[in-house]
């Protein structure tokens, strides 16, 4: 496939090295090039459009030619939905408001340049194609930290009432708290700064003044229309459908160890017990680094990271929900667990705990990769209380427990976890 690149000056390059794909529009999800090589034409898969690119003349012949007479009506759930893509795809930009009423062909993310990420070296899709996940373990402030798939960020039941504690960590609660990633990780000024400093994001980029508002657990919505947007279709991320048996039968013998051994961390509908429960936006009255300190009491936390919660009126539970779970994976003399800024790796108190939607699609596995495939992982992860899942388990118990974990997707039925029982004011943990 031939790669339609815009240089620095917005001129056309075919294959030219450490620039932006062609996105003169919207994000493009194939090029094709005619017979003869003269004309390359471009699918902005969000503008649902095409661009027609004369290779020889090495200039844009036709930009966004719409390839349906119209796109969702602004206003509606589904330009809300593809606006917010848009976010997350772009290498560029978008403003940070106006994005309502505008259609999606009207957004052209070359004019909002150093948004996202310092001259569209790296967009959210960079780790999380679709949403979903590289397979890559990258080292972040935290440690070495695999990319996490976003389809049980959210539960597809209650939406945005019910999300994931995020990162490994449990050190942010929602997208909002990754506009730090386009500024501090990838360069630009992010998506809620043009009201602080207006006009100044190509010239200064990630110096230009940030909203103080967004910081590790601060305010998850109302930053900007388009960290909202961001938001929005980041709920609708859906792992991918799982091969099953012909008899689903077959799988209920795995279905009940998980019940038996799993479903207390990695139960209700986003497979993970990790969840939002205390009071929020923002869950903090500052940034931690600042001194700052949890709104709800009852959260138990060392810094950014959310160890465990206390429900102090003992309404819902008088027992303690713990986030972090410390499941045999750490080990501080590992030559990978280091930090990007030379800080001893978080860790120690242990890891949020990741959803297993999907689970069969999103290998490698742990917080550093170390497992490879789930059989690795049944030699290295501890059940509570006693050894690895493999060292615990007969034989039998884990040729079930793996054939129910790789059918596992958004259509298998769903158990109760720890926090779900914690919320029901007539079960004690």
């Amino acid at each position: 496939m031939i790669k339609a690149v815009l240089d620095q000056d917005g001129k056309l390059n075919i294959g030219a090295p450490n620039v932006v794909r062609f996105q003169t529009g919207n994000i493009p999800t194939g090029i094709d090039v005619d017979e003869e090589g003269d004309f390359a034409y471009v699918n902005n898969q969000l503008s649902q459009s095409v661009s027609v690119l004369d290779l020889k003349a090495n200039k844009v012949v036709a930009q966004d030619v719409p390839a349906v007479s119209t796109t969702p009506v602004p206003g509606s759930f589904e330009h809300a939905r593809l606006m917010g893509k848009l976010v997350f795809f772009t290498a560029l930009g978008v403003p940070d408001n106006g994005l309502i009423n505008t259609t999606v062909r009207d957004i052209n993310p070359v004019n909002f340049r150093n948004k996202q990420s310092d001259n569209a070296w790296s967009s959210c899709a960079s780790c999380h194609d679709e949403g979903l996940a590289d397979g890559v373990t990258w080292i972040f402030a935290d440690g070495p930290r695999q990319s996490i798939p976003l389809d049980g960020l959210y539960s597809k039941l209650a939406g945005v009432h019910d999300t994931r504690i995020n990162n490994w960590s449990a050190a942010r609660d929602s997208v909002t708290d990754f506009n730090n990633n386009s500024r501090a990780v990838q360069g630009g000024c992010g998506f809620a700064s043009d009201d602080f400093d207006p006009g100044q994001c190509t010239a200064k980029k990630n110096t230009t003044i940030a909203n103080p508002a967004i910081f590790d657990h601060g305010i998850s919505e109302g930053a900007s229309e388009a960290l909202d947007l961001e938001t929005t279709w980041a709920q609708t991320v859906r792992a991918l459908n799982a091969p099953k048996p012909a008899d689903l039968t077959t799988l209920q013998p795995g279905a009940d160890v998980f019940a038996a051994n799993c479903a207390t961390c990695h139960g209700g509908p986003k497979w993970t017990k990790s969840q939002v429960i205390y009071l929020d936006n923002p869950a903090l009255d500052k940034d931690a680094n600042a001194g700052g300190v949890f709104i709800d009491a009852g959260v138990d936390n060392v810094g950014d990271e959310v160890k465990s919660y206390d429900d102090l009126t003992d309404l819902l539970d008088p027992g303690v929900l713990k986030f972090l779970e410390d499941i045999g994976t750490f080990f501080a003399d590992n030559a990978i667990e280091i930090r990007q800024n030379g800080a001893p790796s978080l860790g120690v108190l242990g890891f949020n705990v990741p959803s297993l939607l999907g689970v069969g699609n999103s290998a490698p596995y742990f917080h550093n990769g170390a497992a490879q495939t789930l059989e690795d992982v049944f030699a290295q992860h501890n059940l509570p209380g006693s050894g690895t899942i493999a060292g615990t388990l007969s034989a039998e118990d884990q040729t079930a427990l793996l054939a129910f974990l790789k059918a596992l997707d958004g259509t298998t039925a769903f158990f109760r976890s720890e926090t779900d029982d914690f919320l029901d004011p007539n079960i004690d943990l």
